[in-house]
């Protein structure tokens, strides 16, 4: 009988150990398992693997001013520039697979050289300035277009770098922010691109249409968990089908519930079937630059008129994130031609 219950227990710490074994497995499988991320990772590492991973530190321009050679830029700074564009609609909740159009490649192209050649910036470059030519002109009338000194580095006016200059819209003459409002198109699906090293061209003539998806609204910096770097000096609010801004208020409150002072720099109306759509823009007395803890805004836009609603309230909050700033207009002077002109 002592057998039998000797044999019962030692079955028993068989099984017991073997369990064990088994939860530790199971243990195991779960730790190989990734780690799923908060909305704060994922946002850091979406800017780490898509800002600052479409950095172009040289285009491979091949072309020269000398010759009028309007040449070509590599393939991957071109991917590039588009990675970086798409990231950014990517973050307002906008579609993020707009893709090249090759076709406009040497127009653009032929643009970007007469800025270069001419050491000036404009829509409607006149046929006195050097390496002038029709493909050219009639690329810089339709796209957006910047000129800068630097050839290398953050603010060389080129590819990447150009599209977070854009975003920007610094500049007296920007405060419409037309560059942003064409980048934030929510029917782009395609984009013209030429460049040399410290001019470029981005053209979206017969790149959109009207149906393409979009947010309740598009607003920049967007509602959620927003990188400090690129968090610039104007804010910007749109609605897909328009609105009537004209009376409109905006009220920036902190975490404590602080006002935060501002200046509203554009109140558009509304202009029923005109692109790109029409923004919203102020400037807040902020600064996150330099930002060391997380810091959220509450926004509230009130007397819209002819739209869904007449009020609109969102969170952003701004987070620091390492590298560089991504404030590149400072040192570039980005399309000084009047912003209206871009407008259809």
């Amino acid at each position: 009988m002592k057998k039998g219950i000797l044999f019962i227990g030692l079955t028993a710490i068989i099984a017991t150990a073997l369990l064990i074994m088994a939860c530790g497995k199971d243990d195991d499988n779960d730790n190989d398992k990734p780690k799923e991320l908060t909305p704060r990772e994922k946002a850091i590492k979406d800017y780490e693997d898509n800002y600052i991973g479409s950095y172009v530190s040289d285009p491979a321009w091949t072309g020269n001013t000398n010759g009028c050679s309007a040449g070509t830029i590599s393939q991957e700074s071109r991917d590039k520039t588009l990675q970086r564009l798409n990231y950014f609609r990517r973050l307002v909740g906008l579609s993020d697979n707009v893709v090249e159009n090759p076709a406009q490649h040497q127009g653009c192209q032929e643009a970007s050289l007469i800025f270069k050649a001419q050491n000036n910036l404009s829509h409607f470059p006149p046929q006195s300035w050097k390496c002038w030519t029709q493909a050219g002109y009639d690329a810089a009338a339709t796209a957006n277009i910047g000129w800068g000194t630097a050839t290398s580095g953050q603010r060389a006016a080129h590819t990447a770098n150009a599209v977070s200059a854009f975003i920007e819209d610094a500049g007296e003459h920007n405060k419409a922010v037309g560059h942003r409002a064409w980048f934030f198109m929510p029917g782009l699906h395609k984009l013209g691109i030429g460049s040399t090293n410290s001019t470029n061209c981005m053209q979206w003539k017969d790149n959109y249409n009207t149906s393409g998806s979009s947010p309740e609204f598009i607003a920049y910096p967007p509602a959620g968990f927003m990188p400090n770097k690129i968090v610039y000096p104007r804010w910007s609010f749109a609605l897909p089908g328009g609105a009537n801004f004209t009376n409109a208020t905006v009220t920036m409150k902190d975490a404590n519930g602080a006002n935060v002072q501002l200046n509203i720099v554009n109140s558009p109306a509304h202009q029923p079937g005109s692109y790109p759509l029409r923004h919203l823009v102020w400037e807040p007395n902020v600064d996150v630059e330099f930002l060391m803890d997380d810091t959220k805004y509450t926004v509230t836009i009130d007397n819209i008129a002819q739209a869904p609603k007449t009020s609109y309230t969102y969170e952003v909050t701004i987070i620091s994130v390492p590298g560089i700033s991504g404030r590149v207009a400072p040192g570039m002077p980005l399309d000084e031609m009047i912003v209206m002109s871009v407008f259809k």
